[in-house]
């Protein structure tokens, strides 16, 4: 019989320079929201439906409003394209019920469910083609949002549907947004 883990963990992506950080220590508040500890550093992860912390030695260091709350459609909900028409390709899997755009064709916008992680008046150019090219604006809470070029590409099936399985925002590294 297989194993139950029944665990959360909190995956953070900055989009600014492509670091990550993955966090086992999370346990759910009593608000419905989130805390992720990373005790190396000392810091907390606080995630909620009003939007982001990131607390450090007792200082708020990012506080970030929410730009969407889900919860986002259920996969299995999703149509299928009937045999009769030509399958759509789609920007990776939904990646949660605060994701935006992912699992999407042609989004204008795509985000993880914070300031830091939106890029939204997206403008495709070649979407159906093997390597589809983008060009949008990035959310930031003072001054002109910088624009960033994005790449998605390696078109495969993704949950049950055509998708770009891989995405390259601007210089990083490009990134998995399949979800195995």
């Amino acid at each position: 019989m297989p194993q139950r883990t029944d665990r959360l963990y909190y995956r953070g992506y900055r989009i600014a320079d492509g670091a990550t950080i993955d966090l086992y220590d999370v346990s759910r508040r009593a608000d419905g929201g989130f805390v992720a500890v990373n005790a190396p550093d000392n810091a907390r992860y606080e995630i909620s439906s009003d939007g982001f912390q990131l607390i450090q030695n007792g200082t708020v260091v990012v506080s970030e409003s929410a730009v969407a709350v889900g919860p986002g459609p259920d996969p299995g909900s999703l149509p299928t394209p009937s045999a009769s028409s030509a399958p759509t390709v789609v920007l990776g899997a939904a990646m949660g019920p605060t994701a935006r755009g992912y699992g999407s064709e042609h989004p204008t916008a795509i985000s993880l469910g914070s300031c830091a992680n939106l890029i939204s008046e997206i403008v495709w150019t070649d979407w159906g083609a093997p390597t589809a090219h983008g060009n949008g604006r990035a959310c930031v809470q003072f001054g002109e949002p910088p624009q960033y070029p994005l790449v998605a590409s390696n078109i495969g099936m993704c949950q049950g549907v055509p998708a770009y399985r891989t995405l390259q925002i601007s210089t990083n590294p490009p990134q998995d947004i399949c979800g195995g």
